[in-house]
């Protein structure tokens, strides 16, 4: 069932837990169903709600009618495959271990990545730095600009006489430029 079905069904007064079999958690009540394995975070293949955290931290009535705003917050509780898979920056392999990670909370990569006191063995088992899930493509873009700019600054301004200093700032330009590079190449490579 997709949120905007959960939605109408709730609205036609049916009531949560004739919709969904609610399960124990982490001493709670949860909703768990299967995670989509074909689902990817530019396909979403299916849109079903695959999760609910703790109902009673939650404040969500599962045996009774429920009203608009009680919809609302419903339906913000409500995880698809494709919601995991966002959370995890893309990578559904993950997703689907931050579902099964999952017992009482809401989705968060944060809460899974603590369990690992080695980054060295997140990365043999992802093929990937974790750091790099906190890295979006719109940080990845903007540190191709600032190595734009470091390189055409000391392509433009360098002189290694200028009294003033110029000449060591410029090499620290180069050597971020440099080290963006590097960074960028090996994300490509990964």
């Amino acid at each position: 069932m997709t949120k905007a079905e959960l939605r109408k069904e709730l609205e036609a007064g049916v009531k949560l837990e004739d919709i969904f079999e609610f399960t124990n958690g982490q001493d709670c009540l949860i909703y768990k169903g299967n995670f989509n394995t074909l689902c990817t975070r530019e396909n979403p293949k299916n849109l079903d709600i695959i999760y609910i955290p703790d109902i009673y931290l939650n404040n969500i009535p599962i045996d009774r009618s429920v009203n608009k705003d009680e919809i609302d917050g419903i339906i913000h509780c409500c995880y698809t495959s494709s919601d995991f898979i966002f959370e995890c920056g893309g990578h559904s392999i993950l997703a689907e271990d931050l579902f099964n990670f999952v017992d009482w909370q809401h989705p968060d990569i944060q809460d899974f990545l603590d369990g690992y006191d080695d980054k060295e063995q997140f990365f043999k088992e992802y093929g990937f730095p974790m750091d790099d899930l906190f890295v979006t493509n719109e940080m990845k873009n903007l540190l191709s600009k600032i190595a734009d700019l470091a390189s055409q600054a000391s392509d433009e301004v360098y002189d290694d006489d200028d009294e003033k200093g110029t000449a060591g700032i410029l090499s620290l330009c180069d050597q971020l430029c440099d080290k963006i590079d590097k960074y960028l190449e090996g994300d490509e490579n990964d």
